[in-house]
């Protein structure tokens, strides 16, 4: 009796697993037959997306995950195996040179932030006119744009961060090869146009 329970049970397991892989695998077909219906979507990438431009021989910087500055040191150290001087000299000033405006527009971008915030005192206050619909709304909408402006400037300065230590790393490499380029200096603010 047991043992004619065990097997019935092992039967029954066996064709509940059969009816769930049929399941799961028309499950799997309706996905992949929904996806390929959908249109895909085009990436457009221009200067204002790319900090860098196509003429540069180098890797850009990682703005997210690894630091990647030892692949950036190792294409230099092969251009530099193959190229003149003043070759390498231009390869190294338009790669920074990218880098040096794209901190730029961060940095700019962050004081008109600041000054936003600075500024929202001064900004008329939402006035109750007996509307409390229209009265939240104006609330929302001003707490949502300051809210907007803090994770902005947050990110900005994350971007910032990640580009001033990469163009660090690769001055040291520079300046321990020999290369001490009086142009190379990383920006910490937006009017430093001395640089």
């Amino acid at each position: 009796m047991k043992r004619c329970f065990q097997l019935t049970a092992i039967a029954v397991i066996a064709c509940t697993c059969a009816l769930a892989q049929d399941s799961l695998g028309d499950a799997a077909r309706q996905v992949r037959a929904d996806k390929s219906a959908q249109p895909h979507a085009k990436i457009v990438v221009d200067d204002e997306v790319a900090p860098l431009k196509t003429r540069s021989p180098f890797p850009e910087i990682s703005l997210k995950g690894l630091d990647n500055t030892g692949d950036i040191c190792r294409s230099m150290e092969d251009f530099r195996k193959n190229h003149k001087k003043d070759e390498f000299e231009n390869a190294v000033r338009d790669w920074y040179d990218d880098y040096d405006q794209m901190i730029k527009l961060y940095l700019k971008e962050q004081v008109l932030s600041q000054e936003r915030r600075n500024d929202q005192y001064n900004r008329p206050q939402p006035v109750f006119s007996g509307d409390y619909k229209k009265y939240w709304e104006q609330v929302q909408t001003r707490q949502r744009a300051d809210e907007l402006d803090r994770r902005r400037m947050s990110t900005d300065q994350n971007t910032i961060n990640r580009v001033q230590n990469g163009l660090g790393r690769v001055q040291t490499y520079l300046v321990v090869h020999g290369y001490n380029f009086q142009w190379y200096r990383i920006r910490h603010s937006a009017n430093d146009d001395d640089l």
